[in-house]
């Protein structure tokens, strides 16, 4: 997933061939209008952003807080400025980074950002990012909390090629002529809540997507 250059989203791409799944970053839980907005202004005014160090020294804190940043990282948004889990666990010192440079600019002092510029050879001081490993179960329950979706990949794929389709059917196509026949459910349970019955005993009703 990567910064479009376009129309500034989410894009999910394995192949420049393929078409692209593009998300915008307005509809990320805790992101909105107001967060991107500003972001692209800075985009389009001084180019792409380059890594994840150019993309906080440029980055206005006032719009874009940890609440904010801390969505985008789990959504993917910034996968191509550096892996999830690294940036998840240095996000307090890419806030800072970002405070820092709004604190120099307001006092009058030459940034690291302003004194080397975009077009500089020079390359801007890195940070040592802290790794972690994320699952790939991890990054499906954020896509899947932050914005309604699964958009690297359904949890249901890597199982979805064991189904025997050519004798598969759907819910809705379980009918009276189907009694007494032996049958196999395949699904996935996305919620379960439990409730008790008027004698106290537990049962859990499930919701599931089924195939």
């Amino acid at each position: 997933m990567n910064f479009s250059q376009v129309d500034f989203s989410i894009e999910n791409r394995d192949d420049k061939e393929k078409p692209a799944i593009r998300f915008g970053l307005a509809a990320v839980k805790n992101v909105g209008k107001g967060a991107v907005d500003p972001i692209i202004a800075e985009r389009n005014k001084n180019g792409i952003f380059k890594s994840i160090e150019d993309f906080c020294r440029r980055l206005d804190p006032q719009s874009s807080n940890r609440r904010v940043l801390e969505s985008l990282i789990k959504a993917g948004a910034l996968d191509c400025l550096g892996n999830r889990g690294a940036l998840l666990n240095s996000l307090e010192r890419l806030l800072s980074m970002a405070q820092t440079e709004v604190k120099l600019r307001s006092s009058g002092q030459s940034t690291m950002f302003d004194l080397f510029g975009q077009s500089s050879p020079i390359p801007l001081p890195s940070l040592e990012l802290a790794e972690r490993d994320v699952t790939d179960k991890e990054k499906l329950v954020w896509e899947k909390e932050l914005m309604g979706v699964y958009l690297s990949e359904h949890p249901f794929a890597r199982y979805a090629k064991h189904i025997d389709t050519e004798n598969t059917i759907l819910p809705s196509q379980i009918n009276a002529e189907l009694e007494g026949q032996s049958m196999v459910l395949v699904g996935m349970v996305d919620y379960v809540r439990e409730l008790s019955t008027k004698d106290h005993r537990l049962f859990a009703p499930l919701r599931s997507l089924m195939m």
